[in-house]
């Protein structure tokens, strides 16, 4: 379970990839997203509420890091320090 910090406040809702880009079982009582004005072309609109976009994407980077080689953090510092540094606040290009 992630920590507390991570936003890890309110209820998971688990929705088959499928089944929530048709929109079937959104309710909008559960939180969930429902499905984007793009779910016809596989892609989504998703609207966070409650986070810091900044920490999120952080985090988001770290993760890509974690589902590659070592060799993928050697060929991006830019990145590395992006994840790593507090004060850094933009993606590197």
């Amino acid at each position: 379970m992630p920590p507390h910090a991570a936003y890890n406040k309110g209820p998971a809702v688990s929705h088959d990839f499928t089944e929530w880009l048709s929109g079937g079982s959104w309710d909008p009582r559960l939180g969930s997203v429902p499905a984007g004005r793009f779910a016809d072309a596989g892609l989504a609109a998703i609207k966070f509420v409650g986070i810091r976009p900044l920490r999120f994407i952080k985090q988001v980077v770290t993760m890509i890091f974690s589902a590659n080689s070592p060799s993928f953090a050697e060929r991006n510092p830019a990145l590395v320090n992006f994840a790593l540094d507090r004060g850094t606040t933009g993606l590197p290009t």
